[in-house]
């Protein structure tokens, strides 16, 4: 079995291709897949928006095999991306990202079907990462940064046999995963973003399920791990008299969660999910000191940051059959030192020392100055979306589908988080058959007023899209066969100036795509 597929763009002059191949026999199976992506600088409505290009290719390769008592499988994948950095200084010094990623990964499991145990799993995974940050000052390409990460990890799970009680029956699992990651962000001019650090982490883990009845199913779910990180930070991150020096810093996080979901006669459900989690600061959070090209950032780590905790409580309605189909959740997440990137309001030409009102005022490139902070906060929001088919009509259906997003998010002493997405609404009419599919819809994104510390009001947005496809089908013998699909979908037809909040781009008033047309097509192989 395989597949081919591939697509045309006209807002980028884009050019995607991709296959996926699959064989076996004798239990065992052989895997294959690829893509290449060639985009040229895309267009806006205010021109073309320089230094967009993407040159991007990959693949991977795997074997397997089957058996009655289960499989053992490994893969090799590959990619690699040369795209540009849009922003004030793209037509200067044209700053690249020039990276390329491999992967090794092998997965496994027993299905052992006695002594109380249901199967054993294990998971394993090496990568090998790697950027240059590639700029132009004038007399040629020159690295700039380099950034390189070697990781490890493995997850091994025992999942248990089904037993019934008075309660109900139940189902989990645990086991436990360990990581080891070296990382660094190396800079050939000015401050390195990140010196050699390295993070240990082994945690344990446990899930388990318990239905009630064919209605109610309870879950619950615990985590606990110790990570330990070793770098070279600042014990004044702001301060360029102090030295780095050597740090270490350990953290033990706990997590939990319980929930359970009600299906109700109508085949829609209910769920109700609370959580407790916190999480260890990376060491990107803790070390960082130095420039971040693809963010247009100079980045300041924190040493002092504790464990980030969140207490969550979800509620979730949704049905995903019938005439209405639909799926509604609303939360609310109290944060106890969360982490983010503050901007300062200062700027740096590379090195922290030279951060302050000064900098921009030579020929060296200027980077918006980012610190590592932590504060209590709130998150409050909703995800609604849904679809309803009106009636029958020709050989298929048509109806109208909505969709609506907002989350709100502050601190509790005052003040917003930096970098929230707008609240969205949107909504299209579709018809739908065995073979065809169309769409028109138009999505609205308002005003982002609620700006953190530094930042500037994002303007709302409205995307209209549309989209005509066709689906065929060839049975052979057994019923199932090739199939085909063709199509062509046009998205931001009006051509509206898009900024996305949740970038640092969004300063420099970098517009995503403008009007794009989008011919598409796959071959599946059975």
């Amino acid at each position: 079995m395989g597949q081919i597929k591939g697509d045309l763009t006209s807002v980028d002059e884009g050019r995607n291709e991709a296959f996926q191949a699959m064989a076996g026999a004798r239990g065992f199976v052989v895997y294959g897949d690829g893509f290449r992506r060639r985009t040229e600088d895309y267009d806006t409505p205010r021109g073309t928006e320089f230094n967009t290009f993407v040159d991007a290719e990959g693949g991977a390769v795997g074997t397997s095999y089957v058996g009655d008592k289960g499989f053992v499988g490994v893969s090799l994948s590959r990619y690699q991306s040369f795209y540009g950095i849009p922003g004030e200084e793209a037509v200067e010094l044209m700053p690249r990202i020039d990276l390329e990623q491999n992967r090794l990964q092998s997965k496994g499991e027993w299905r052992v079907g006695g002594m109380g145990i249901e199967a054993i799993r294990y998971w394993f995974g090496t990568s090998e990462y790697a950027h240059d940050e590639v700029v132009d000052e004038g007399e040629g390409d020159e690295i700039g940064s380099r950034f390189t990460v070697e990781a490890y990890e493995t997850r091994v799970e025992l999942q248990h046999l089904p037993f019934v009680t008075s309660l109900g029956r139940f189902r989990g699992a645990f086991g436990t995963q360990i990581i080891d990651r070296n990382a660094r962000g190396q800079s050939f001019e000015g401050d390195s973003l990140l010196e050699p650090a390295r993070t240990e982490s082994i945690a344990a883990f446990w899930f388990e399920e318990l239905d009630v009845d064919r209605y109610l199913t309870l879950q619950a779910a615990a985590r606990i791990e110790y990570s330990d990180l070793d770098g070279f930070g600042r014990l004044e991150p702001l301060n360029p008299d102090i030295p780095l020096v050597a740090l270490n810093r350990d953290y033990t996080p706990f997590s939990a969660s319980v929930g359970g979901l009600y299906r109700l006669h109508d085949d829609s459900v209910v769920s109700l999910n609370t959580q407790y989690v916190e999480r260890a600061p990376a060491d990107a959070e803790l070390f960082s000191t130095g420039i971040h090209e693809a963010t247009g950032t100079f980045e300041i780590g924190n040493p002092d940051l504790v464990k980030e905790k969140a207490a969550t409580i979800e509620l979730g309605y949704r049905k995903s059959s019938g005439r209405f189909r639909y799926d509604a959740t609303a939360y609310f997440s109290y944060f106890d030192g969360f982490i983010f990137r503050q901007l300062t309001g200062l700027e740096c030409e590379g090195t922290l020392a030279s951060c302050g009102t000064d900098a921009g005022d030579g020929e060296e490139e200027t980077l918006d100055q980012v610190l590592f902070e932590q504060r209590n906060s709130t998150f409050a929001g909703t995800e609604l979306a849904g679809q309803y088919d009106i009636r029958p009509i020709w050989r298929g259906v048509w109806g109208i589908d909505g969709q609506f997003d907002y989350v709100r998010a502050r601190f509790t002493d005052g003040g917003n988080v930096p970098r929230i997405p707008p609240a969205r609404l949107g909504g299209g009419v579709y018809y739908r058959d065995d073979n065809w599919f169309a769409r028109t819809g138009v999505l609205q994104a308002f005003d982002q007023n609620f700006f953190g510390e530094n930042e500037i009001a994002t303007p709302g947005y409205t995307l209209v899209s549309a989209e005509l496809s066709y689906r065929v089908d060839w049975e052979d013998l057994d019923g199932v066969g090739p199939s085909m699909t063709i199509g062509i979908k046009g998205q931001n037809l009006a051509n509206d100036e898009v900024l996305n909040s949740a970038s640092f781009k969004r300063r420099e008033n970098v517009l995503l795509p403008g009007a794009n047309v989008r011919l598409f097509g796959s071959i599946k192989l059975n």
